[in-house]
């Protein structure tokens, strides 16, 4: 997941820590984080990731998917 972010210029950062998941999670949403993936057995079967976004909602998508939001979002906020 990340090779795919990175090759299509989405900066991403893997938390390789020991923490528990929810712990893990509860630090990334107090460092204000855009979003956070979240890639469990689930995900990895299902070749999907769950993101996460800093206003709380979830959503279960496609990595291309999540890269081209992210795109689109940088996009955006460069023509305004």
């Amino acid at each position: 997941v990340h090779e795919q972010l990175s090759a299509v210029g989405v900066r991403a950062i893997i938390d390789t820590s020991t923490d528990s998941m929810g712990k893990t999670i509860r630090k990334a949403k107090t460092s204000k984080l855009p979003y956070l993936l979240v890639i469990g057995d689930q995900e990895v079967s299902e070749k999907n990731v769950t993101v996460e976004a800093r206003s709380g909602e979830s959503e279960i998508m496609s990595i291309n998917a999540f890269a081209n939001q992210v795109l689109t979002e940088i996009e955006n906020r460069t023509l305004n």
